[in-house]
């Protein structure tokens, strides 16, 4: 199935795949009966490599391949643990749906879903959207996406989110959609309601986010706001919720740090 790159020339996806060793990597193992697993890439290719301060703390848009790997090395194990604890508060569609990986970095949240629940989810994906600021981390995230959902389209679109139009999003009325934010909705720097609004076809949606617990540099309370909008008596006309369920956590790794995750899960009309 084909990888689409919107707004990144094909020869500069070519350049970027041939400087990323982790890329040639990925696509041997789809010829192996062992698939791709988030343990895997960070032993093969997370390593300190003295870019840690460039990270910013995880929130800088990476430009280098070092980069990408010195982000496995030095946060794997949070966003690992994260997701490990929200995914055992989900429960398996067998709906095909359309997937929009929010910040996706390389690809992380996808793969550590893919390791909890494999085709049991991904089988039923039938589109993938992939926004990413860093088209270094893009095209890693892109097949990584191409090893779990090898049968799907991929639209890999390289902006911000502020620059997103709503066709950026790839809207499906046929499918429905999971919305996937992994440590982006508490970054400052642009309207996470506006943005969420923007995504939102009639239909079915199911958000899964996961974040820091903090309460500065923008942090959880962005998280708080959004599903106080979503869930105010305004939105009711047009968003009906079937299931909202938000928690605070311990990561369970050594850095111990606190975590936030929601669920929301709702039905969309009049859009």
């Amino acid at each position: 199935m084909e990888s689409y790159f919107g707004n990144l020339a094909p020869a500069m996806v070519v350049d970027l795949r041939s400087r990323d060793p982790a890329i040639a990597a990925i696509c041997q193992l789809r010829d192996t009966v062992y698939p791709v697993s988030f343990s895997w890439l960070r032993q093969s290719f997370g390593r300190q490599n003295g870019t840690q301060a460039s990270l910013d703390r995880g929130k800088a848009i990476l430009s280098i391949v070092n980069q990408l790997d010195q982000y496995l090395y030095s946060h794997g194990p949070m966003i690992k643990s994260q997701w490990d604890e929200v995914c055992s508060w989900l429960s398996v569609s067998i709906n095909k749906f359309r997937l929009v990986d929010y910040g996706c970095g390389q690809g992380l949240a996808g793969l550590l879903m893919f390791d909890r629940f494999g085709t049991a989810l991904f089988g039923y994906a039938s589109k993938v959207v992939l926004i990413e600021p860093s088209n270094v981390a893009l095209v890693r995230a892109e097949a990584i996406y191409r090893s779990i959902t090898p049968s799907s389209p991929i639209y890999c679109v390289c902006k911000g989110f502020s620059d997103l139009s709503a066709d950026d999003f790839m809207p499906d009325p046929t499918l429905e959609t999971v919305h996937v934010f992994s440590n982006v909705l508490d970054i400052e720097g642009f309207d996470q309601i506006e943005l969420f609004k923007k995504s939102l076809t009639n239909g079915r949606h199911t958000a899964i986010v996961v974040s820091h617990d903090r309460d500065h540099a923008g942090g959880s309370n962005r998280i708080s706001s959004l599903k106080a909008a979503v869930e105010s008596p305004d939105m009711k006309p047009w968003i009906s919720i079937v299931h909202s369920d938000c928690r605070k956590f311990k990561c369970n790794n050594p850095s111990q740090s606190d975590a936030i995750g929601w669920i929301l899960q709702m039905d969309v009309s009049n859009v």
